[in-house]
């Protein structure tokens, strides 16, 4: 079985050669021989995440840290302090070494700060994340005695907001006093000076969003363009365009319409560091990026010579002169394509927002201080104290909050959905839908509630059953542009899912509760649908691995949380008399637990 998984052949070849691997996508009895060789001392190099390190004692002589940035679900970040220490902790071993070693291979530039808290920074504080879910709401309702109101305010999230009440009303006396200090002459006229040209800023946005577009972008972007573009910290620099393409990976997350995401622009700009755009004049080093056409800010009339080959650095030098030379030309303002003149864009409502463009620039002329020496200084003070007014604003918002119980809106709104899912009465009674979703807490115990009740699991058979029930235990995103297509025994069940979930949100917000409705609904992932039948129809391991690019351990993660949300499922079925779909339900998880998917662990 091991040996026809690819991932694990290469495991088991590596480890007799003294090399191991640990992450958490490998099968769990893989990583459980890689502890255990490492324990006996015959791995002599480990390739490990960060959770070989937490709560497992296995140290070692040497640890290294091949990069000082992670990847967290989202976005590459540094290393925190608090993961520095832990990770560096396991250096040296007792008994065995002097000293523990610690390589850190820095191949970017880092600033002087980030490494100082990296490397001598605190440990991560320790910060409460509790709430209450539906499940535990019913449960306590279901108990005479508890208090949903008495616990939250016993919980030590509630404790941590309170004693943060006398450091944040300091906080506030403290910015209070820096705003009163902030005296600017003629704040009134300052005021409406700013005022105008933030106005001004929302309307360009709507105008470059359109512009933006690829059927009225892509006509001007010749090699040569001068255009102005912003990477992904909103920094804004004039580059040379090299070239556009289409692409269909996620090159960087752009706010815009997906049109604009689908063709990246390669780019020679002025870099002051890795990927951080900067102004040509700034001290800094001429880069090829790529960029989502959506980041264009904005594109000239000029073009310059670019040579073919820009990889080596004096053509980049040479292309970063011709930049400077043009914005000095044109007093750092280049001419830019008019949008309807040009790029001939006729769309419904454009011609009115540039028409109020147009207008507040007429009033910001006629402002008493456009264009007056003065003005920068004035506007500068402006917005220093604007900040320091919305911090002041923010820090009265969270002593509010501090001052009354926590959750205290959010418990209201879901009481109302209780009641309107009938899980509950009028008087908070817990009624037959109620007494099913205590028993759930694996999966969302509102959608399968629902499910229960719509009769869905009545029309199918239970290799079906435990296909539609995958969605509610595998959480993972799907890939951008990945389509999936479901069997036709699966489709409509998961178009019932899809309805049911729609109307939980529809009633959640109607309830005053935050939730977008398709991020809930998209959370309901039916990757795993087709995998998980395949093998409750009798499909080897290895076989369901090709329907799917997930790790060997995730896979097993997924399965082994299903199984223990179908137990609960049976469990509640039983509690409420239904020993049809109990029956059904338990089927089912027979079905699926088998093979290396439920293999014993080598610690028993």
């Amino acid at each position: 079985m091991l040996r026809s998984l690819v991932g694990s052949e290469m495991c088991i070849r590596d480890s007799k050669r003294g090399i191991g691997i640990h992450h958490s996508g490998l099968l769990p009895i893989l990583k459980e021989v890689i502890e255990i060789l490492f324990q006996e001392g015959y791995v002599k190099a480990l390739f490990a995440t960060e959770t070989f390190s937490m709560g497992l004692n296995m140290p070692a002589k040497t640890v290294v840290f091949t990069s000082v940035r992670k990847f967290d679900g989202e976005a590459f970040r540094w290393i925190s302090g608090g993961e520095y220490i832990q990770m560096s902790g396991r250096a040296g071993r007792r008994g065995l070494d002097d000293r523990g070693i610690v390589i850190l291979m820095v191949d970017e530039k880092i600033e002087p700060d980030i490494a100082r808290g990296m490397l001598m920074g605190q440990t991560d504080p320790l910060n409460s994340s509790f709430h209450i879910g539906y499940n535990m709401l019913l449960n306590l309702l279901r108990v005479e005695e508890a208090n949903p109101e008495y616990m939250i305010k016993k919980s030590f999230h509630q404790f941590q907001s309170t004693k943060a009440l006398p450091t944040l009303q300091a906080e506030q006396e403290a910015v209070d006093k820096k705003i009163g200090e902030i005296a600017i002459v003629d704040e009134a006229t300052v005021a409406a000076y700013a005022g105008i040209e933030s106005s001004i800023a929302q309307f360009k946005e709507q105008m470059r969003l359109v512009m933006n577009s690829p059927k009225y972008a892509l006509p001007f972007l010749q090699p040569g363009r001068v255009i102005q573009v912003r990477d992904q910290a909103g920094n804004s620099g004039w580059a040379a365009l090299l070239n556009f393409k289409k692409t269909t990976g996620d090159v960087m997350k752009a706010d815009t319409d997906l049109a604009a995401k689908t063709y990246t622009v390669d780019v020679l700009v002025n870099t002051a560091m890795t990927g951080i755009v900067c102004s040509p004049s700034a001290a800094g080093e001429m880069a090829v990026l790529t960029l989502p056409l959506a980041n264009l800010d904005g594109i000239s009339q000029v073009r310059i010579y670019v040579p073919k080959d820009v990889r080596s650095r004096e053509h980049m030098k040479g292309v970063g002169k011709s930049i400077r030379e043009v914005l000095k030309q044109f007093k750092e303002s280049p001419p830019m394509l008019d949008p309807i003149e040009n790029m001939e864009i006729h769309e419904e409502g454009f011609d009115q927002v540039v028409r109020r463009i147009a207008k507040l620039e007429g009033k910001l002329i006629k402002n008493a201080l456009y264009g007056k020496p003065e003005l920068a200084e004035r506007y500068q003070q402006f917005e220093a104290k604007r900040k320091l007014v919305d911090k002041s604003e923010e820090l009265g918002r969270k002593m509010r909050q501090c001052r009354s119980m926590i959750m205290k809106d959010e418990l209201k709104g879901m009481r109302r959905v209780l009641r309107r899912l009938g899980h509950t009465d009028a008087e908070d009674v817990i009624q037959t839908k109620g007494r099913v979703a205590c028993e759930l807490n694996a999966g969302d115990e509102l959608l399968a509630t629902e499910l229960i009740f719509s009769g869905v699991f009545n029309e199918i058979e239970p290799d079906q059953i435990v296909a539609l029930m995958s969605c509610l235990v595998y959480n993972n995103k799907p890939k951008e542009g990945q389509a999936l297509k479901l069997d036709t025994e699966l489709e409509g069940p998961f178009r019932q899912l899809e309805e049911a979930a729609r109307n939980i949100a529809r009633v959640a917000q109607d309830a005053k509760l935050e939730l977008d409705t398709e991020e809930y609904v998209a959370k309901f992932n039916p990757g795993m649908m087709d995998l998980v039948y395949q093998w409750c129809k009798g499909a080897k391991f290895a076989e369901i691995m090709k329907l799917t690019s997930e790790y060997e351990g995730s896979i097993i993660r997924v399965m082994k949380r299903l199984d223990e949300l179908l137990r609960q499922m049976a469990t509640a079925f039983k509690a409420v008399g239904n020993g049809e779909l109990e029956e059904k339900f338990n089927l089912g998880a027979k079905l699926m637990k088998r093979d290396i998917v439920f293999a014993a662990s080598l610690y028993l």
